[in-house]
């Protein structure tokens, strides 16, 4: 259907990368496109935070989302509403002029395990594999997210390797703390990381993602950069993964047309910046601001998003 535009009806079925991005473009051709998906959330692989965003786009675009509800079987139709009827395992029928499969998906993908009270998830080998937070993996124990830019700061400049923060860590209801010890963070000690991490003033590149943004994370920063144009570059470090998403929900055109660009599958800390002649780098990640000294021979201007993005509009 390359180049025509329609009101046909569409049935995409499998809500994997291949069916999300065939659900945009049809839709964006005016035709009448609903995503059908035996799981309760699209794009299986990642986090339900980050479906959520992907889902809320869809519906923006009028793509009607059937989750949670698998096919039963094709039928032709009986009463004259498209070609074909999609019967779903509810009871649900939706009539279509065309039916498209996501062939991305495998017939065994993966399982879940419980041992011990924990549940684990491992892949089957299948041919595109798990992917949890958009990292690929073999098997990982599905627990609430993690909080991945405080731990990797505490890894990476002290070597911290298990912590509990009351309230926010997956066990903290569970987790008996009595005899361990406890530490406070006030204001004060906040400013004198601060202090300690800013060694430079005037930066030639903000850089975020460290550890990698995840489709959430890339999809506010391009809702601050939206109509706006920055006066130095900008690097959003992601997966490939968060990368197409972020492409086929326009997220990653809004970034560049204000000045920046997605970076796939590395780092600043990695990417040869210093022989790019970048001097002065700025970052919102403790963990960034940790190894740029040493790894690249950078000055850091440490600070959160907003107040960077502040001064690089200025």
């Amino acid at each position: 259907m390359a180049g025509d535009r329609g009101t046909g009806r569409v049935v995409v079925v499998g809500a994997g990368v291949f069916g999300v991005a065939s659900a945009l473009a049809l839709t964006s051709r005016d035709f009448d496109v609903t995503l059908v998906e035996m799981l309760d959330q699209v794009l299986p692989p990642v986090d339900p935070e980050h479906a959520d965003v992907v889902e809320t786009h869809l519906k923006r675009h009028g793509v009607h989302l059937a989750l949670g509800d698998g096919v039963a079987a094709f039928k032709p139709a009986s009463n004259g509403a498209g070609a074909i009827e999609v019967q779903t395992k509810s009871g649900n029928v939706y009539p279509a002029d065309v039916v498209i499969r996501d062939a991305s998906l495998s017939r065994q993908h993966a399982c879940f395990e419980v041992e011990g009270g924990r549940v684990w998830v491992e892949d089957l080998g299948s041919t595109n594999g798990t992917w949890v937070a958009g990292q690929r993996v073999e098997r990982f124990e599905v627990v609430p997210g993690a909080e991945l830019a405080l731990g990797a700061a505490m890894a990476a400049s002290g070597a911290v390797a298990l912590y509990h923060v009351n309230g926010a860590t997956p066990e903290a209801d569970r987790a008996k703390t009595s005899g361990l010890d406890a530490f406070k963070v006030d204001r004060k000690d906040l400013d004198a990381v601060f202090l300690k991490l800013n060694s430079g003033t005037d930066p030639d590149l903000l850089v975020f993602g460290c550890p990698h943004a995840s489709l959430k994370q890339v999809s506010e920063l391009a809702a601050k950069l939206a109509g706006k144009k920055l006066r130095k570059p900008l690097w959003v470090c992601t997966s490939r993964m968060v990368k197409t998403f972020a492409a086929e929900m326009g997220w990653a055109r809004t970034i560049e047309q204000a000045g920046g660009r997605l970076v796939a599958d590395t780092c600043m800390v990695v990417a040869p910046i210093e022989e790019m002649g970048f001097k002065t780098v700025a970052v919102d990640s403790g963990k960034a601001a940790n190894y740029l000294p040493g790894f690249c021979g950078q000055k850091v201007v440490f600070g959160s998003m907003d107040a960077l993005l502040e001064a690089a509009f200025k």
